[in-house]
């Protein structure tokens, strides 16, 4: 069985300013751009790898509003997400944004580890 599978890396992803500040306006632009993409090429399993970011003052709320910002984009139930990260701070966005996915519908899971976020991508979803 093949699979597709975009790859998104930290510098295609997360945006901050130049004092290293997360961006959210910019990384909705970005997120927007992987969905519209994502949809043109027919692949819907997209893997975001964010290990090697350290954007200062990602908020809860960040994160609650880029899910939202996911939703908005209409995206297919087809769709999945799996959040690659090593969280750094007290705060696991990957986490954070897998858990307020699923409660919304989106078929999303955070990983540390990039074998286990591959196959989990490559399973048949149920």
């Amino acid at each position: 069985m093949s699979v597709d599978i975009r790859l998104v890396s930290l510098r295609d992803f997360i945006r901050t300013d130049v004092a290293g500040a997360f961006d959210l306006e910019g990384s909705k632009a970005v997120l927007t751009e992987i969905v519209k993409s994502s949809d043109e090429c027919g692949v819907p399993n997209v893997l975001i790898d964010v290990r090697m970011i350290r954007p200062e003052k990602v908020e809860p709320a960040d994160i609650y509003t880029l899910v939202m910002h996911l939703l908005s984009l209409g995206i297919d139930p087809g769709h999945r997400f799996a959040i690659l990260n090593d969280p750094q701070l007290e705060l696991d966005g990957g986490k954070l944004f897998e858990q307020c996915a699923r409660e919304r519908g989106i078929d999303a899971a955070a990983f540390r580890d990039y074998e286990a976020a591959l196959a989990w991508l490559c399973r048949t979803p149920s």
